[in-house]
């Protein structure tokens, strides 16, 4: 009896050996799979994220007034115009002269070539004045505002800190079209480049904030004192990686968990 009593000892020992164990490799392969974040106070903002067009804000077309013929056009793409510089003549003798210093961004005629009435012959744009054009839809549209400032983003130049201000918010061919205004951007910023935009339409100054992947389905795993809770919140203002927390028993303290994908 007394081997056999030692036998189930030594049996139940291992048994014990091997549940530690798997718990073990359970809790460290789901610390592996999860983070905690802390609960913590501070100003929440929630933004509209778009992708915007940089457009020219003035530009110039010379265009023919009646048929003819072209004797001269002295400019090319890419060149550097002054006001009153010509820009082409023909051969009637009418001429066209730049109305602003800009750069010659389209020239679609040769010397001798003969245009019609209404046909566009070259493009002057000012370098000195863009905006930012944006589409959005409809529940986005409604929440922007002129005034609004926009957070923008270029590739290429993630480094830098680049604002804008909303303008203009209006319809056009059933597409709701805001554009900002940009000044300061960098002189490497050109007509047709595409910027993130993020357009701040609602500011809380000091709020309680959660990550937003700790969100699930209105609820989120709550650890307080060492212990695990799932609880229901109630959830504000949103952005890209922040969260706000309007009712439910979170305090700054508090930790939440993120599910790793």
């Amino acid at each position: 009896m007394g081997f056999l009593k030692k036998r189930w000892m030594w049996v139940l020992l291992a048994l014990a050996i091997v549940m530690g164990a798997g718990l073990f490799l359970r809790a460290r392969s789901q610390a592996g799979k999860e983070r905690l974040e802390s609960v913590t106070k501070g100003p929440a903002v929630e933004a509209i994220y778009a992708i915007g067009k940089v457009e020219a804000t003035r530009t110039f077309q010379a265009k023919a007034g009646v048929a003819s013929g072209i004797e001269r056009i002295p400019v090319r793409e890419g060149m550097v115009v002054k006001k009153g510089d010509l820009i082409v003549a023909f051969s009637e003798g009418n001429v066209v002269r730049a109305p602003f210093d800009g750069v010659v961004t389209r020239v679609e005629y040769k010397v001798g070539e003969s245009v019609f009435a209404g046909n566009l012959i070259a493009e002057v744009t000012d370098p000195s004045e863009y905006e930012l054009r944006v589409v959005l839809d409809q529940r986005a549209a409604v929440k922007v505002r002129r005034g609004q400032k926009a957070k923008l983003s270029f590739d290429g130049l993630r480094d830098l800190e680049l604002f804008a201000e909303v303008r203009t918010v209006y319809t056009s061919s059933s597409q709701f079209t805001v554009t900002l205004d940009t000044k300061g951007l960098p002189k490497e910023i050109l007509p047709g480049m595409t910027a993130d935009v993020a357009i701040e339409v609602a500011v809380k100054p000091e709020v309680l904030l959660i990550p937003a992947s700790s969100l699930q389905a209105g609820r989120v795993e709550r650890v307080r004192d060492g212990r695990r809770q799932m609880i229901e919140i109630k959830t504000g203002l949103v952005n890209a990686d922040k969260v706000e927390v309007t009712e439910g028993d979170l305090v700054v303290g508090d930790q939440v968990v993120v599910r790793l994908k």
